[in-house]
């Protein structure tokens, strides 16, 4: 994969006033250790949003209005999102298509974002 440099607690801060969610601890983390990434991980693409980019993709495909209490953070390249679902008190991991965007077709891919990179690496999603 490539990284890019981490981004600034400042860049982070601005981010979190204008989501609706809190990003979880272990995402923020990411991200100040490398703001974004793309490229293979295991046998997948994988694109993770630069912190200046998410709020972005939540606005170019609507999420809020068609999938409320989901933030998208990256994508396989394709045609799916992943995001962080809200709905229940533990933020989990899940997948979406980005045309039909609906929660029955969600499918969850981790109960965080440190274990959906470990599932995406180890090839067990």
């Amino acid at each position: 994969m490539r990284l890019f440099p981490g981004a600034s607690e400042e860049e982070l801060k601005n981010l979190s006033c204008l989501l609706p969610y809190p990003l979880p601890d272990d995402f923020l983390s990411f991200l100040k250790f490398s703001n974004g990434a793309f490229g293979m991980i295991g046998k997948y693409y994988l694109e993770i949003c630069k912190a200046e980019d998410i709020l972005k993709i939540n606005k170019e495909y609507l999420v809020q209005y068609y999938i409320p209490e989901l933030i998208i953070f990256g994508t396989d390249g394709g045609g799916e999102g992943y995001g962080f679902d809200y709905r229940e008190k533990k933020t989990i991991v899940v997948d979406v298509p980005f045309i039909g965007m609906e929660w029955n077709l969600a499918r969850k891919k981790g109960d965080s974002f440190f274990d959906f990179m470990q599932k995406i690496n180890n090839d067990i999603l």
